[in-house]
């Protein structure tokens, strides 16, 4: 392949990188009163309703601070 056509291939594969970011961060909008969200603290846009490992990085994924 030439230089002409990876690159487009390289900009759809961020925008689907970038999509499936996105959708784990909005599946993160908790409210108050539901359960605890935790995150990767070298991820933060990782998200999960239980502790963990990051499947990013393999760090320990920790309880996000609720703002008072």
């Amino acid at each position: 392949m030439t230089g002409k056509k990876i690159f487009p291939l390289f900009v759809l594969a961020l925008a689907l990188g970038a999509a499936a970011l996105s959708v784990t961060a909005c599946k993160g909008s908790r409210t108050a009163e539901q359960s605890t969200l935790y995150h990767c603290p070298m991820h933060p846009t990782y998200t999960s309703d239980r502790p963990g490992e990051c499947p990013i990085c393999g760090m320990d994924i920790v309880e996000v601070e609720q703002e008072q």
